[in-house]
């Protein structure tokens, strides 16, 4: 029987035990909304990145049928600051004309190319907003203000394009540089004894342990409280 199987079965046998003694029964479970920050080891809240939605479509090219007008693309990537290693990555992308008409495009990139396409003549402001629940150490280029209305300023990644007789500008790239956050480790496989045990079993076992002198010990004091 495996490891899991025989900690359930424990557990529900030593609940029933403490209920029966305390006489009393087990309050309701309330549910508990999942967390929307986290607090790193300095006490500092830090919120988690929102989940990135579905690829935005893109338009085909107007010799392949889609709208008249400029494109302007590029690629996102990622750098690992530990190992230097590159690869594709996700964010996202928002093109703001600056002339007159406004004009707002805002796509959600995943596997790291991106293009707007059917846009007008005109000079836009490209953003990037990275999605990632890792440590970013840099972007490239590098934040700046960004006045977004009279009374709204972010700090953002940006690049200027212009678009002038349909032109097609392919090579706004954004490449952030992050430090992956440590994680729970992967189980090690412990020198096959032939018993099939890995150290995540072991570790299990002895927080089993604990766990069953705590809760024999606990229904002593209720039991001698009883009397």
């Amino acid at each position: 029987m495996r490891v899991a199987s025989v900690t359930a079965t424990i557990l529900g046998l030593l609940l029933s035990t403490q209920v029966a003694v305390a006489g009393e029964p087990t309050p309701a479970q309330t549910e508990v909304a999942p967390p929307t920050s986290t607090v790193d080891a300095t006490g500092t809240v830090e919120p988690i990145p929102p989940t990135p939605g579905p690829p935005t479509p893109t338009p085909g090219l107007p010799e392949e049928g889609g709208p008249p007008g400029g494109v302007i693309g590029g690629s996102i990537i990622a750098e690992n600051v530990a190992t230097g290693e590159r690869e594709p990555s996700g964010g996202t992308i928002v093109i703001e004309r600056l002339d007159a008409p406004a004009e707002r495009v805002v796509l959600n990139v995943q596997g790291g190319a991106w293009q707007a396409r059917g846009l007008a003549d005109g000079t836009y402001r490209v953003r990037f907003e990275p999605m990632t629940a890792a440590e970013i150490v840099e972007i490239i280029p590098p934040l700046e203000d960004v006045q977004i209305t009279p009374i709204e300023t972010v700090r953002a990644s940006v690049r200027i394009v212009e678009i002038r007789n349909a032109s097609r500008v392919l090579d706004v790239d954004f490449i952030f540089r992050f430090r992956p956050i440590a994680g729970a480790a992967d189980r090690v496989q412990l020198p096959d004894t032939g018993g099939g045990s890995t150290r995540g079993d072991v570790a299990e076992l002895a927080a089993l342990g604990t766990l069953l002198g705590t809760m024999i010990l606990l229904g002593t004091v209720m039991v001698l409280r009883r009397r």
